[in-house]
């Protein structure tokens, strides 16, 4: 089965654990990760001579394994980490080459079929003594073979964060995400620091870290973090409300869209930037329901439950508008409260909008607040 990181550093330090480790989910988490399991395998004065690195796009499998077979002269035992793995991606993501195809050569970064086969096979037959593969992987189909058996085996470690039901990061792991850097730097944040920044969070723990690396580097010596400095330094990659408002239009409440706005707008948020995604989201409405009215017209069920969207609806269909599944499962079921013509429409007001707020002479809450009146109309 899956393990958490904490058993496999135990096991390594011991000398124990899996010959073949293939870690997927979270970028920052799956580096992080990395970096802890290298530093147990090969100590900071071996890792030069210890460690070869491939990137999986471009290298092939035999250059793999030969590194794996190959004694080392210089130390007793090697690490082998491919990163950028695409072995184990769904079947969409498989033929994504790294680089533009060359007519005259063979394309590296396009997996072979076999490929995660002979990941089994060589786990199966043993590496040589001491010698250790570390996969980094951007994707995974886990409903593959070859990522079953590596499961089963205890070889996998799942890096992904817990998100909520939009597919947004779940704000109690954000909390702890933050906690962890305060305790480390010392610091401490005011209750209304904290709203505020959690409310900036994106969905990338990457794009959060540095946000809050940035936002220790200012406070500096201070003991606190207040919501000043949260509001000078820390960038807003949050869009959350974006959801809220285009419901609200879904609705026709027309009342409650302009609350979301007036709010947005009181908080210092750019029109342009505001029109900008509620243009985003109307764009990915209008592909689901183009989805609706032709691909999945005959599986696709008002109310349907996430579950069975799952199970009718496969993760690799053509035209759906996110990478996240349960976010395309929102978004189908926002899309069912709209027809294409009013979707289009909304477009066509969209860049009206852009249009007047771009020139002189009108005022910008009022143009923004035309929109929402025009888009609610029944």
């Amino acid at each position: 089965m899956a393990q958490d990181l904490e058993t496999l550093l135990g096991g390594l330090r011991e000398g124990k654990g899996p010959a073949i480790v293939l870690l997927h989910g979270d970028e920052f988490r799956v580096r992080g990760a990395s970096r802890a399991i290298l530093k147990l395998l090969a100590p900071d004065s071996d890792q030069g001579l210890g460690i070869s690195t491939f990137d999986g796009r471009a290298a092939s499998w035999d250059e793999v394994e030969a590194a794996l077979m190959t004694p080392s002269l210089f130390v007793s035992a090697c690490t082998v980490v491919v990163e950028n793995v695409p072995w184990f991606a769904p079947p969409e993501r498989k033929a994504e080459p790294a680089e533009p195809p060359d007519e005259e050569k063979p394309v590296p970064g396009i997996p072979k079929a076999e490929e995660p086969g002979r990941v089994l096979q060589l786990l199966e037959q043993g590496l040589p003594e001491g010698t250790r593969l570390v996969l980094l992987a951007p994707q995974v189909d886990k409903r593959g073979r070859a990522y079953k058996q590596l499961s089963r085996q205890g070889c996998v470690l799942d890096l992904s964060v817990e998100r909520d039901r939009s597919g947004r990061i779940r704000r109690e792991s954000l909390a702890a995400f933050l906690d962890q850097h305060l305790r480390r730097a010392r610091k401490r944040i005011d209750p209304q620091a904290r709203e505020a920044l959690l409310s900036r969070c994106g969905n990338e723990l990457w794009g959060v870290h540095q946000e809050i690396e940035k936002l220790l580097l200012y406070v500096g010596d201070a003991e606190t973090v207040d919501v000043s400095a949260v509001e000078e330094i820390f960038t807003d990659q949050s869009e959350s409300w974006v959801f809220d408002l285009t419901d609200s239009l879904g609705q026709k409440d027309a009342l409650e869209a302009l609350g979301f706005l007036r709010r947005l707008m009181a908080d210092g948020e750019y029109p342009l930037r505001v029109l900008g995604a509620i243009a985003s989201q109307v764009r990915r409405l209008l592909s689901a329901r183009q989805l609706l009215d032709n691909e999945l017209a005959r599986v696709w069920r008002p109310r349907m439950s996430y579950t069975e969207f799952q199970q009718r609806i496969p993760a690799d269909t053509e035209g759906l508008p996110t990478r996240s599944p349960y976010a395309n499962y929102l978004t189908l079921q926002r899309a069912e409260r709209f027809t294409l013509s009013e979707l289009a429409g909304f477009l066509r007001l969209i860049r009206e909008t852009d249009a007047r707020l771009k020139s002189s002479g009108h005022q910008p809450q009022a143009v923004m607040e035309g929109l929402i009146l025009e888009m609610c109309r029944p």
